[in-house]
């Protein structure tokens, strides 16, 4: 049997080295890739986009931890790609693929008939190349070749929100601890981090005023 031709590879390493995907059921990878060789233009674009969007909402999850998973997924898939953008997690050329993945998307939401056109399979595989990815699916004469090329760019989109979104917990896990250092360290010596300096004039034309602190 000839092996799939999708198979997730991450800059990070090999995943199987890695231990299992944080927050991720057994088998994600192997279901991913069963939607991806499909054929079925529904299963790759609808199926394969829910994969990315959990990437995006693992992102959003460690840069708002306070925010449940449901209220995570109130916020619009645009408006979560523009807060990963911003906050520098994923750059813009990464969010333009995220959001051209999800105008596909959108098109199968209204009509379950729709075929993928050969300029949508042709947009991503640009952004995706763009983005810095080798991708090979080149041809776009047959139905069969447009979904070859749509699974693979969601492929390496999930090579690159797995990417994405393990910095995102790592970092943000490594800020929290720091700030729990901070917080411990100003309990043990009270007024180390005051800014406030008594006597000290902020203005000339206004000897009277101090330098207020954040003490």
């Amino acid at each position: 049997m000839a092996k799939p031709p999708f198979k997730r590879f991450s800059n990070l390493g090999d995943p199987a080295a890695q231990g299992p995907i944080p927050d991720r059921p057994p088998g994600w990878q192997d279901e991913l890739a069963k939607r991806l060789n499909s054929g079925d233009p529904f299963q790759i674009v609808v199926g394969g986009e829910l994969f990315i969007e959990s990437r995006l909402n693992g992102i959003i999850g460690a840069l708002l931890p306070k925010l449940t998973a449901g209220q995570v997924l109130s916020i619009s898939f645009p408006a979560r790609i523009r807060i990963s953008v911003g906050s520098g997690l994923i750059r813009e050329i990464e969010g333009k693929a995220l959001h051209c993945l999800y105008t596909l998307r959108n098109k199968f939401a209204h009509d379950l008939a729709v075929k993928i056109k050969e300029a949508d399979a042709r947009e991503l595989r640009n952004l995706i190349l763009d983005i810095g990815y080798d991708h090979r699916f080149e041809d776009f004469k047959s139905e069969k070749g447009i979904l070859d090329s749509v699974g693979h760019s969601i492929a390496l989109l999930d090579t690159l929100m797995y990417d994405r979104e393990m910095t995102a917990k790592v970092s943000f896990a490594k800020l929290a601890d720091f700030h729990r250092e901070i917080e411990a360290m100003t309990k043990v010596i009270p007024g180390m981090f005051s800014t406030r300096r008594t006597g000290v004039p902020l203005d000339e034309d206004n000897p009277n005023e101090e330098v207020q602190g954040l003490s």
